[in-house]
């Protein structure tokens, strides 16, 4: 349980450096708008593969502990950490686009 609670713990820290860097937040916002459109959702592992072999190729972070920063110098890692967040950016905007067709039907008629 301590191994899955410090892999959960150093997910989420190389998560929020991907975000700070604006890799990540690029990522996620690609991810949205796929979401928000109906793209199919076998997108979402592509565009976490290619993100995460872009972020790895491309940007060297400094996180706020040594362990962070060194896992995200492995790219199957960081394959890991944009699919966390394609997945979440791509659920968003299925969420989004459900809320607002909920939003604009008309009432019905009683």
């Amino acid at each position: 349980m301590s191994l899955l609670a410090k892999l959960f713990g150093l997910t989420v820290e190389a998560v929020f450096l991907q975000l700070f860097h604006g890799v990540g937040f690029v990522a996620a916002l690609i991810a949205l708008v796929a979401g928000y459109f109906r793209v199919p959702s076998w997108c979402v592992p592509v565009l976490a593969v290619a993100f995460g072999f872009g972020a790895d190729r491309l940007t060297d972070v400094a996180g706020l502990s040594g362990k962070a920063s060194s896992a995200t110098d492995r790219a199957a890692f960081m394959i890991f950490v944009y699919l966390a967040i394609a997945a979440v950016g791509y659920l968003a905007g299925r969420y989004i686009r459900s809320g607002l067709a909920k939003r604009k039907s008309p009432p019905t008629p009683e």
